[in-house]
């Protein structure tokens, strides 16, 4: 069976980026002698081994580095995050203690006992007093207590619980 295929020239080997191109009349004097081609292609293939090895711990060192400054970006970030924390908590109780202090002085000034202090709520001072003003209004007395005296203690109410009885079911003062 007749070949008729074209001839082709022979293509040089892929050389290593460091190594010169190799020239055609070498490279055809070699390809007669087969055992000068497997020693080519043996030395091209080490070469190509160690290029790929030397590419693979630059990559190893390069991750190294950039895990290293990772980890002292993160130190920082820490650190300041840290700082923050502990600022944004101390203004916070600032904040918690003005207010405290506040209720304290509006209670005083309003003869509000100390106890009821802490229930004024607002957020600013015209606020806090007003809600002081509400809270005398709503636990001031109604009237004057006399220990030992029924009623509002003027005398205008029933004198025992039997009076008072007979008061709140109409009848009256029975005798």
């Amino acid at each position: 069976m007749p070949d008729n295929t074209t001839p082709t020239t022979p293509t040089k080997p892929a050389a290593p980026a460091a190594q010169p191109p190799a020239d055609p009349a070498a490279v055809a004097a070699k390809a007669n002698n087969p055992d000068a081609v497997t020693a080519a292609i043996k030395a091209e293939r080490d070469a190509a081994k160690a290029a790929r090895a030397e590419a693979q711990a630059a990559a190893d060192r390069a991750k190294a580095a950039e895990a290293k400054v990772k980890q002292f970006e993160d130190r920082d970030n820490t650190d300041l995050e840290q700082a923050t924390g502990r600022a944004e908590a101390a203004e916070a109780r600032a904040k918690q203690l003005e207010g405290q202090v506040l209720r304290s002085q509006i209670a005083a000034e309003k003869n509000l006992p100390a106890a009821l202090a802490a229930r004024l709520q607002g957020e600013d001072r015209k606020e806090l007093e007003a809600d002081a003003d509400q809270l005398l209004k709503d636990v001031q007395p109604v009237g004057q207590f006399t220990p030992g005296v029924r009623g509002a203690g003027d005398g205008s109410g029933p004198a025992d619980m039997n009076s008072l009885i007979r008061a709140a079911a109409g009848r009256g003062q029975a005798a």
